[in-house]
C-alpha cells in the first residue's frame, strides 16, 4: 500500500474492521485506507507535527502527535470531534481503559489521564524517570514502557502504581499482551516476557524489537535492523516464522479481521494474510 513518502509510525483499526489508520514521518496527516481493497480511503488533516501514537474506543480515534496535542475523530464520519490540550511535550503512546484515555509524554516524565468521553483531564500518573514511550491496556492493568529503561504496571480505575518491571537495559519501546502475559521490546535488542500477576519476568527473547502485536496467541514481532517480521507462539515463546518484504525498520503492526497490515521504514504498509 503505497501513499506514505516517510516511515509509517503507527497503525491502528476501527472496530468493525473496516478502515486502517496510519501516521507517518512525513507529514501531519492520517491516511484512512479501507480494509477489505487495500485503497486509500481520506486523508485526516488538523495536526501539525508527526503523529506518534494512536488509540481507538467505540467509534472514536485518539490520535498523538509531536504537536502536543491528541485529537479525537469520528472513525465513521471522518471528522475532528475536538482537540485536546494540556499535553507538556510530544504524545509518544496512547491507551484506552474503561472510560480513561492514558496519554504517554516526552515531557516531565509523565502517563496523563483523560476522560474519554468529556476529554476533560483528570489526573496524571508519575513514577517514571524518563519519556513514557509504550502504553498497553490489559482490563485492570495499565502498562507503561519508559525510556528509563523500566514498565510501570497501573490500575485504570483508581490511577495506582502497583509496581514496576526492571530488567531492560536500555528504553522500552513497545508492549502487547496475552491475558496476563506481558510482552516488552526494548532497544537493548530483547523481547522480554513477563506474568504481571507476580510481576515475574518469564523468559527473554533475541531481536531488534521496534512493534508487538498479539493475534491468537502469535507473537508478531517488528524488527529494526533486520526488516522483517518474526512470528512467536505467544504461549510458549518459541519462534515459528519470519516474514520478509520490508526494506526498513518495521515501525508499526495493526490486525483487521484475517489481515494483519505492517508498517515500516520504506514508507510501505505491507498486507499479510
Amino acid at each position: 500500500m503505497q501513499g506514505h513518502t516517510g516511515a509509517v509510525l503507527v497503525l491502528a483499526v476501527n472496530p468493525s474492521h473496516t478502515r486502517l489508520f496510519s501516521g507517518s514521518s512525513d507529514n501531519s496527516f492520517i491516511r484512512v485506507w479501507e480494509t477489505s481493497t487495500d485503497a486509500p480511503l481520506e486523508t485526516l488533516r488538523g495536526h501539525s507535527g508527526t503523529v506518534w501514537a494512536m488509540a481507538v474506543q467505540d467509534t472514536k480515534l485518539f490520535s498523538g502527535s509531536c504537536d502536543t496535542t491528541i485529537r479525537v475523530w469520528d472513525t465513521n464520519e471522518l471528522k475532528c470531534l475536538a482537540t485536546i490540550v494540556g499535553n507538556p511535550g510530544t504524545v509518544w503512546a496512547l491507551a484506552v481503559a474503561g472510560n480513561k484515555l492514558f496519554a504517554g509524554s516526552g515531557e516531565h516524565n509523565l502517563v496523563g489521564v483523560w476522560d474519554a468521553t468529556s476529554h476533560a483531564a483528570v489526573t496524571h500518573l508519575s513514577g517514571h524517570e524518563g519519556p513514557i514511550l509504550a502504553l498497553q491496556s490489559m482490563g485492570d492493568k495499565i502498562a507503561s514502557g519508559s525510556a528509563d529503561k523500566s514498565i510501570g504496571l497501573w490500575n485504570p480505575a483508581s490511577q495506582q502504581c502497583l509496581g514496576k518491571l526492571i530488567g531492560h537495559t536500555d528504553e522500552v519501546l513497545t508492549l502487547a499482551n496475552l491475558g496476563p502475559k506481558l510482552f516488552s521490546g526494548s532497544r537493548d535488542e530483547t523481547i522480554r516476557v513477563w506474568d504481571i500477576v507476580t510481576f515475574t519476568q518469564i523468559a527473554t527473547l533475541q531481536g531488534s524489537v521496534r512493534s508487538l502485536l498479539v493475534v491468537d496467541r502469535l507473537l508478531f514481532a517488528g524488527y529494526n535492523m533486520e526488516k522483517s517480521i518474526g512470528v512467536w507462539d505467544a504461549t510458549s515463546c518459541t519462534h515459528m516464522a519470519t516474514l520478509q518484504g520490508h526494506q526498513g525498520a518495521v515501525w508499526s503492526l495493526a490486525v483487521a479481521g484475517t489481515k494483519m497490515f505492517s508498517g515500516a521504514a520504506d514508507s510501505l504498509i505491507k498486507a499479510w494474510f
